[in-house]
């Protein structure tokens, strides 16, 4: 397994549908037997630019590592309905020996017997005539999982592990990052100020206030800091402040952190609270825009600390979604940790890793070549210069 990928490509190539698809995939895992219609909306937002396309099955397989066994888990969605799902199991030493857990097709099911109890509820539910153990628009995995099957419950768990981020709507990280500063363990919440703190972004310090320092725009900070049902607080950030002669001043300087912080900062102490608690478990985390409001090199020290070794012994992964090329030389990216997307003629989006391209030296200019156009995934920009002068 790969502890980072990046994923390059021209605006509109299809690259946050990545994003998308993941968010889709887990709040099927996570809620589909809760809301009725997770899977016609899913449906409605399928590719609609060809006509042959139209009623194919919308398709999800995520490949997945857990206590020593690889899992295949996926999905299809068709007129808003289940088409077919299904789970597979492989020990990692043998992974080209699967054994089936289940298939279904639309509401009927193949199980492997042994992976469920006789005598539990599901059970069943699962040879009774009715079969009510799973509706059509809900997946088996989850109606189980949700009715006490352990084992099944555990790999839900583990997909739900997954952490999608869009990189230019961090709310849910800030959320996040505000129930450490406030409930969070001692050495959690210290870790995430530090990370603030040697970002370079001139923080020293976080703290809580009462509502007086919330910010008098209506923005983040007017919403997330809400306690108790009556009860408000604001964060606020403290600077190191000089007086004459440029001595550092005995009180550090406190100010609203969303009103006056930049949108770097504010995006990084979100980014960095979901960053601390993925490198800590060992999990997946996904940015889409991950180098919007940050600096080049503060993108590069995120993706090197999650390839080392030292700051990375639990195997995290992050994969993000960018337009930093400067990512491809400084991080040292291999040529299967550099994904290309690309959408052809007719609409369609194709993701491929750079070592899929023929010819391609694991010792060339990745940045170079990339930006050139020889691999594709760059905007065609020939005709632009001639819209400007026709407009003039």
């Amino acid at each position: 397994m790969l502890r980072t990928k990046a994923i390059y490509g021209s605006n509109a190539s299809g690259k946050s549908n990545i994003a998308m698809a993941f968010g889709a995939f887990n709040i099927m895992v996570k809620s589909s037997v809760a809301h009725e219609n997770l899977t016609k909306k899913i449906w409605a937002d399928r590719f609609l630019l060809n006509a042959k396309d139209d009623q194919r099955p919308i398709t999800f397989q995520l490949l997945f590592s857990f206590e020593d066994s690889l899992y295949r888990f996926g999905f299809q969605i068709k007129n808003e309905k289940i088409e077919s799902e299904w789970l597979y199991r492989a020990e990692t030493s043998h992974v080209e020996s699967e054994e089936q857990y289940f298939f279904r097709k639309k509401t009927d099911l193949i199980y492997n017997k042994s992976y469920f109890s006789k005598d539990s509820a599901y059970m069943q539910f699962l040879e009774s005539e009715t079969n009510e153990i799973f509706r059509s628009d809900a997946l088996f995995l989850t109606s189980v999982a949700i009715n006490g099957h352990k084992t099944l419950s555990k790999i839900r768990e583990e997909i739900l592990k997954i952490a999608i981020v869009d990189g230019t709507n961090f709310n849910a990280g800030l959320q996040f990052a505000l129930q450490i500063i406030e409930k969070g363990e001692s050495k959690e919440k210290q870790a995430l100020k530090n990370f603030l703190k040697y970002a370079d972004t001139g923080i020293h310090d976080f703290s809580l206030a009462d509502l007086p320092y919330l910010s008098k725009e209506k923005d983040v900070a007017s919403v997330l800091f809400q306690t108790k049902k009556n009860e408000q607080k604001s964060l606020i950030s403290y600077h190191r402040a000089y007086g004459e002669d440029n001595k550092p001043a005995e009180q550090l300087q406190q100010d609203d952190f969303f009103k006056w912080e930049s949108n770097g900062s504010v995006k990084l102490l979100g980014i960095a609270a979901i960053i601390l608690r993925t490198l800590k478990s060992g999990q997946t985390l996904l940015i889409d825009e991950f180098d919007s409001s940050f600096h080049p090199n503060l993108t590069l020290k995120i993706l090197n600390i999650f390839n080392s070794e030292t700051t990375n012994p639990h195997n995290a992964q992050l994969i993000v979604i960018t337009h930093d090329v400067g990512l491809m030389r400084g991080s040292k990216l291999r040529r299967d940790q550099i994904v290309l997307v690309n959408k052809d003629q007719y609409g369609r989006s194709n993701l491929k890793t750079l070592i899929e391209y023929k010819g391609i030296r694991k010792d060339q200019s990745f940045e170079k070549d990339y930006l050139e156009g020889s691999y594709a995934g760059v905007p065609n920009l020939v005709k632009l210069d001639a819209t400007i002068l026709d407009f003039l």
